[in-house]
């Protein structure tokens, strides 16, 4: 019947695809990291961009290669990510009750980590907003749709709601970690992955900043 159907499609096949794309992206991220750290020790002072002009042609050459391929990296663990978070969203409203189904109790599990996850995320967000604005002098602020003061977009920024329950955005990291974190990766739900990698997300920024800083679209291996 339809309760088959959605079991194996929603449940065996939908929890194999979520656990695919965040084995994947776990592992993209992991990539990252250990490139980052190269790179760090190949191309940076103590975590900081050398000045230009203390670099010869190859070095700054090495330098836009590495910082590009860290960045489609980061971009692709991302994506992979998305994917999975954009299934269980689109679906979400078909998932329903999982019922007895181990699989479609997996896939809940999932979804409620991802949701978590985003919320953290939306909310890391606007608190770089509000800084930005107050560092500019605002008095004001738009989040989610509506104008607020600063001060009270602030609160709002800190604040993560998660089944009737509000936490602070650190609270929120801890629960999604306690909840559904790596307890042994099989066990890990993809929102703990969509945390990690956004973790990365600084690095991500110094490695583009360091492209536009070297004008790496125009580096290139010919002597002119």
């Amino acid at each position: 019947g339809l309760d088959t159907v959605k079991n194996h499609v929603y449940g065996k096949y939908g929890k194999q695809f979520i656990e695919k794309m965040r084995d994947l992206s776990r592992a993209q991220n992991k990539n990252f990291s250990s490139k980052f750290e190269d790179f760090s020790e190949n191309h940076l002072d103590n975590g900081r961009i050398r000045p230009l002009d203390t670099l010869n042609e190859d070095q700054v050459l090495n330098a836009c290669i590495d910082a590009q391929t860290g960045r489609e990296i980061w971009v692709y663990s991302q994506k992979l990510s998305e994917l999975g978070y954009d299934f269980l969203s689109t679906n979400n409203d078909v998932f329903g009750d999982p019922g007895t189904s181990k699989d479609r109790k997996r896939l809940k599990q999932h979804t409620d980590s991802a949701v978590l996850a985003r919320r953290i995320i939306s909310a890391k967000n606007y608190q770089k907003k509000v800084q930005n604005y107050r560092e500019l002098g605002k008095s004001e602020v738009e989040i989610e749709g509506k104008k607020l003061s600063i001060e009270d977009a602030q609160i709002l920024a800190q604040t993560v709601e998660f089944y009737g329950k509000k936490m602070s955005v650190n609270e929120a990291i801890n629960y999604l970690e306690d909840n559904y974190g790596a307890k042994g990766l099989r066990k890990q739900r993809i929102g703990s992955t969509m945390i990690d990698i956004m973790g990365n997300r600084d690095r991500t920024v110094l490695l583009q900043n360091l492209y536009k800083k070297y004008n790496c679209d125009t580096a290139t291996t010919f002597t002119r």
